[in-house]
């Protein structure tokens, strides 16, 4: 399952721009949600997974995750993305669970490496110390983030 620019989520509430990438379990979509005319971005398990046998524990993490996003809410870290909206989405005879978060802006930390070269170590620890803090806050709720590479 793989959703292309155009495709409609929610009966229209949603409409994928485009992806913005993939990791070992999940795949992230940039789109905009019309109610309010704004980008959000949307994961969902990589459709690979779904031959795995241990898919449904995967699907159980990636809920699990959202919870954990969400109880942020309570308590929003800076270096956090806020939680909009969880559902799952029928796709042909497939379902996809859907979490919705705030569009950030910007470049990750391999294209500003790739687009600046080597870091400082004054401006490489001032990236590392708000991601740390954050991961810091979100490990302390119980969650592991499986996407941190160095």
């Amino acid at each position: 399952m793989h959703w292309n620019p155009g495709h409609e989520l929610q009966n229209g509430r949603l409409i994928i721009q485009g992806s913005l990438g993939h990791g070992g379990f999940g795949i992230t979509y940039k789109a905009l949600h019309t109610g309010f005319n704004a980008p959000v971005v949307i994961k969902t398990p990589n459709a690979f997974l779904r031959n795995d046998p241990e898919y449904l524990k995967y699907v159980d993490r990636f809920i699990r995750e959202a919870q954990i996003l969400a109880r942020l809410e309570n308590d929003p870290h800076p270096h956090i993305v806020r939680v909009k909206d969880f559902f799952k989405e029928k796709f042909g005879t497939e379902t996809a669970h859907c979490l919705v978060m705030e569009f950030i802006e910007g470049k990750n930390l391999l294209e500003l490496v790739q687009e600046r070269g080597r870091l400082s170590e004054t401006n490489a620890l001032g990236l590392i110390c708000p991601i740390a803090e954050a991961l810091g806050q979100f490990h302390g709720l119980g969650a592991v983030h499986r996407d941190v590479t160095p």
